[in-house]
């Protein structure tokens, strides 16, 4: 059986890097004195990518991406900006200039929010008290039903992961670092989804980090590694069903899917459809998945 352990923490720079990320994806944030104070310095630093020819969109996931690992907001704009494409010629000059917007936006931010570190570790207890209670048991269950009882033994392995709380943007969303060890997630207060708690959003997010590591060695085309997260996303939810974590009737795949941001919706029938035949009380999964990673195809 897994044995991970797991160092509960908080960090502001990675939440208002999702903040800057949710704003400039044109999408809605659930803190909208944030949101107002941001608006400006987020479509300043778009301009300045857009005249430098730079992916806009990989300039603000990488910057989400290299805070996880950092933890600091200000280190991280250079390398994004080399893995959006920044040219060599403009890169300094860029570099300067969005360090210094940021520099800003992080200063008023966090005068907005002076106490957000404590705010965000009190609004994460409820979770935290629920991930005490149940998430561990989730976690071994899963891993047994996903590789068998004989390979579970070293399948997800050893070491601390940590599980990083960050203030909402969304109001619901998270994600795994394999690199960092790290799973992020937004501190709501009580669950976005009536039919889907919130302690099965960081189950997911676990198992999705443990499953990379297993994987990490393997020679995978990108469409076995999407069947592999698919097949983990559908055992997760029928696992918190034998849990009594879902009550009533399995909700369908696909809002599973859009509540936790996961593939293609279109999947979610074929998916469906393999897990019944193939899943649904099976020992172990994981033999299984290449005739997913086919069908998907």
């Amino acid at each position: 059986m897994s044995r991970a352990s797991f160092l509960w923490n908080t960090d502001v720079d990675l939440g208002l890097s999702q903040l800057l990320y949710v704003l400039a994806s044109g999408d809605k944030s659930v803190d909208p004195a944030s949101e107002d104070l941001l608006a400006n310095p987020v479509q300043r630093i778009s301009e300045c990518l857009l005249n430098a020819a730079v992916d806009i969109g990989q300039f603000w996931r990488q910057l989400r991406e290299n805070t996880s690992k950092s933890g600091n907001l200000l280190t991280s704009p250079g390398p994004a900006l080399v893995h959006a494409g920044c040219s060599e010629l403009l890169l300094e000059g860029v570099q300067r200039r969005i360090s210094g917007l940021l520099t800003d936006a992080r200063h008023d931010f966090n005068e907005l929010h002076p106490r957000l570190s404590e705010q965000i570790d009190l609004r994460s207890r409820p979770l935290r008290d629920r991930w005490e209670t149940c998430g561990y048991g989730l976690v071994r269950r899963i891993e047994r039903r996903f590789w068998g009882d004989e390979g579970s033994a070293e399948s997800w392995g050893t070491g601390q992961i940590q599980l990083t709380m960050i203030q909402p943007a969304r109001g619901g969303d998270g994600g795994a670092d394999l690199s960092a060890k790290k799973v992020w997630m937004e501190a709501v207060l009580t669950d976005v989804d009536l039919h889907i708690p919130e302690v099965l959003r960081l189950t997911w997010l676990v198992t999705s980090l443990l499953m990379e590591r297993s994987l990490e060695s393997l020679d995978l085309s990108e469409d076995s590694r999407e069947a592999y997260r698919l097949a983990l996303l559908i055992l997760v939810l029928n696992v918190a069903v034998e849990f009594d974590l879902i009550s009533g009737e399995l909700p369908p795949v696909s809002h599973a899917m859009k509540v936790w941001r996961v593939g293609h919706q279109d999947k979610a029938d074929t998916l469906a459809t393999w897990w019944d035949e193939y899943g649904a009380g099976r020992a172990t999964l994981v033999t299984n998945i290449p005739h997913l990673t086919t069908v998907l195809d």
